[in-house]
């Protein structure tokens, strides 16, 4: 998109990510003539969330708020309260506005502004329903006092919020407000309250970095270049080493044998020097090639000059199997390689049942492996402590059909049976039948009736209209 070829409309909808810059550059050029629409979003958002005086674009703009707080009296965003229980896609409207979600019992407020506040409101509360809002710290406090104790404060609505950067300053300072009371569940992207600082030892630039063990000075060495630089690659390392998914085996299996506090990740080069894949390439050889000479144990595969297998390096096995060149150190390494050493497994708790480790459960679930390793990441699957996998055990040796661990027969997916549709006052006796009525498809009707679109309803047995929670729609 370029700013020549924007219409005055747009220009005035983007004007505050006009006003700033990423890296120096200005957001509309001729470097992203070609960038998609939201590809400019993901970059006006950054660009908002970096820049370091909100108020003296404001005031440019001429939003100025003075000394007189928006705030009541209470210290809550005043407006039109809804109890959030209560709320269904009926009883708001399709209008631009701003709101917020606030906690009864914690007095927290969770600020927002939206051009649609019908679908956004929707959407809101589907998410903290479902257990998915991008917010940790608000859909924790949902889950446990209940919505019950959460209502919706329409602060403005109306066409006075025509305008996206009045509602963008309105936002701004009653985060701000909230934010210096401590009672904002705002902390992320979307506030655009902090600067967007580094945490220390990481950096978004490319370079060479270490990962290093401290109990046996066990280093692997690699570089990156990639868009999120060193920061991105370091947060994929330790994301996979927890979730038992990194390549490395050797490294995986120090990982879980010494525990991630016996770990860190170090930044040994980085800057706009070391752009060039061979310069930092040539450098990681370096550091590889002294550390291997020094005596140093590395867990690099490859040379990363010559691209010739590295000498392997000994595990931190509790029964230490020194390097060597021998078939039975080849042979450990296979098996460890394949997963069949039942030691170094992780036990996971599964549908409330014991096992020894991902595979176990895989099996006796009737599932693959990745799908336990997906549930352990979201955390419908726990992995098991001492005292449970000890509890296990001494169930194997009792049960009298052996040591194995509990089968589980899921009952199997089916296709469900048809649920009667009314669509514009007509009724169908299926999503199907409603799809081919209108020349649409299935999907299409599914996703109106779930996004509660006006004359979209699903009816029971006895023809009463339900909401989204199969409760029945009074009329």
């Amino acid at each position: 998109m370029n700013k020549k070829n924007m219409t005055k409309r747009q220009i005035k909808k983007n004007k505050l990510g006009c006003e700033t810059c990423l890296k120096g550059r200005p957001l509309f050029n001729s470097k992203y003539k070609s960038v998609s629409r939201s590809a400019v979003k993901r970059l006006r958002k950054t660009i908002c969330r970096i820049y370091p005086n909100r108020d003296a674009v404001f005031k440019s703009l001429g939003y100025e708020l003075k000394d007189d707080s928006l705030l009541s009296v209470e210290g809550k965003v005043p407006g039109e309260i809804i109890p959030l229980s209560e709320i269904t896609t009926e009883s708001l409207v399709n209008t631009p506005g701003i709101y917020a979600f606030r906690c009864i019992i914690t007095n927290n407020h969770f600020v927002g502004e939206t051009k649609n506040i019908k679908h956004k409101i929707a959407t809101y509360r589907t998410n903290l329903l479902c257990n998915r809002h991008s917010n940790k710290e608000f859909q924790e406090e949902f889950d446990k006092y209940g919505i019950e104790n959460f209502e919706l404060i329409l602060y403005e609505t109306g066409s006075t919020c025509d305008d996206s950067i009045y509602r963008s300053f309105i936002e701004y300072k009653l985060q701000s407000e909230l934010s210096a009371e401590g009672n904002c569940y705002n902390k992320g992207l979307s506030e655009r309250l902090r600067l967007n600082v580094q945490p220390q030892g990481k950096t978004s630039e490319p370079g060479v970095y270490i990962i290093r063990c401290k109990i046996n000075n066990a280093c692997l060495f690699g570089e990156t270049g990639q868009r999120r630089g060193l920061s991105g690659r370091l947060n994929r390392w330790k994301s996979n080493l927890r979730q038992n998914q990194a390549k490395n085996q050797i490294l995986q299996h120090d990982f879980l044998f010494y525990g991630e506090d016996a770990f860190e990740f170090l930044i040994a080069e980085k800057g706009s020097q070391w752009t060039d894949a061979r310069t930092r390439r040539k450098r990681e050889s370096e550091l590889y090639r002294a550390h291997r000479d020094a005596g140093g144990i590395c867990y690099n595969t490859f040379d990363p000059i010559s691209r010739r297998r590295a000498p392997s390096c000994p595990l931190a096995a509790r029964d230490t199997i020194l390097y060597n060149k021998s078939q039975e150190f080849r042979d450990y390494i296979s098996r460890l390689n394949t997963g069949r050493i039942s030691e170094y497994r992780k036990p996971v708790v599964a549908e409330g049942n014991v096992y020894f480790s991902v595979a176990e459960a895989a099996e006796f679930l009737n599932v693959t492996r990745r799908v336990i390793r997906s549930k352990l990441a979201t955390g419908a699957y726990s992995l098991a402590n001492s005292d449970q996998v000890e509890s296990e055990k001494t169930r194997r040796e009792n049960s009298e059909t052996g040591a194995s661990g509990i089968r589980v027969d899921k009952p199997k997916r089916t296709s469900g049976f048809p649920v009667k549709v009314e669509i514009d006052g007509v009724v169908y006796d299926s999503e199907s039948e409603a799809a081919r009525a209108k020349s649409v498809s299935p999907q299409a009707i599914s996703r109106s009736l779930r996004k509660g679109r006006k004359g979209y309803y699903k009816l029971d047995s006895e023809g009463f209209k339900l909401d989204n929670n199969r409760n029945r729609i009074q009329t």
